[in-house]
């Protein structure tokens, strides 16, 4: 399933450093009237790529927006088998805070089992 999170924020795309949450992700779901099951793949459409990644390459590359840990621990009880977005990565860059010693990818993969999906 694609989610439009930039829709959400009323953007054609979020910014670098920016992020979206567990209420942003019901609020696409709810505008878009679908939800989340067991085994489903799930996408965020943030305009970052499709914006940035021709127009202002080093830009696009210096940074990116991103969910935040809450995103991704909510996936994980939702018991997706994948995630994606259109960024080079999931968390955003800047960083917007860390897990501690435990990024994105490694809780997705080694954590759950659930596979990664980058700049679709």
């Amino acid at each position: 399933m694609l989610l439009n999170i930039a829709k959400v924020f009323d953007k054609d795309f979020l910014d670098a450093g920016e992020t979206f949450d567990v209420n942003d992700v019901r609020m696409a779901m709810a505008n878009q009237n679908v939800s989340i099951n067991p085994g489903d793949v799930v996408i965020f459409h943030t305009g970052w790529t499709q914006h940035k990644y021709e127009s202002a390459p080093a830009e696009w590359g210096s940074g990116a927006p991103g969910l935040t840990p809450e995103v991704a621990s909510y996936l994980a009880e939702m018991d997706v088998i994948a995630v994606g977005a259109d960024t080079w990565s999931l968390g955003c860059s800047p960083i917007y805070r860390s897990y501690g010693t435990i990024s994105r990818t490694c809780y997705f993969n080694q954590e759950h089992g659930i596979y990664i999906l980058g700049k679709i």
